[in-house]
Formats: C-alpha cells, structure tokens, sequence
C-alpha cells in the first residue's frame, strides 16, 4: 500500500502530515505503515496518534495482520499477531459542559 503525503506536504509539521495522510488513506492504516509513509520512527508515530486518539480525532480498530490484504509471512513490516488499524475521523465526539457548577 502506498501512502499519500509526507512531513513535507504538511509544512514540515509531523502531527499533521499524520493527520494528512490518514484522511487520504482508504481504510485502516498500521502505524508500521503509518512510519514508513512519513519518514518517522514508530515511537513518534506512536505519540502523534496517542495525540489525535486523546482529541478523538483518531479511531483506532483490531486487524488480523497488516490489513493490507496479503498474509503475515509476505509482509515487510514483520509485525506480529493482530495490528491495530487507524483512521481518521472528521468528527470529533461532543463534549458536554455543565452551565454551572455544583456548589
């Protein structure tokens, strides 16, 4: 699977070159995809979709595999077991505020 975008797509940003590449990526992305695509270490990748997942921007989904369609034993991202796929998600959840507070 290729992966549109790059940190220099994004204006030299990582946090957002993820969310760009997510948003243009059709279906689920490994974070092992995810690092290849932008250059980046798997650590990095890890914390900027701990960021969008804490914002709710960012959902992520259990997969047998890679979710690439092709089998473990042909992957090049030697992952293990199940991956978890991620995906963008345009709408972040409503927060609700209390108009006063308890006293």
């Amino acid at each position: 699977m290729t992966l549109p975008g790059g940190i220099a797509a994004a204006g030299g940003d990582p946090l957002f070159a993820l969310r760009e590449t997510l948003r243009a990526a059709d279906g689920g992305v490994s974070a092992a995809q995810l690092a290849a695509a932008l250059g980046l270490s798997r650590t990095v990748v890890d914390a900027l979709l701990a960021h969008w997942q804490r914002r709710g921007r960012v959902v992520a989904s259990a997969a047998g595999g890679c979710g690439d369609g092709g089998s473990c034993a042909a992957c090049a991202s030697r992952c293990v077991g199940a991956t978890e796929l991620y995906r963008w998600h345009d709408t972040p959840p409503t927060r609700t505020v209390p108009l006063h507070a308890a006293r």
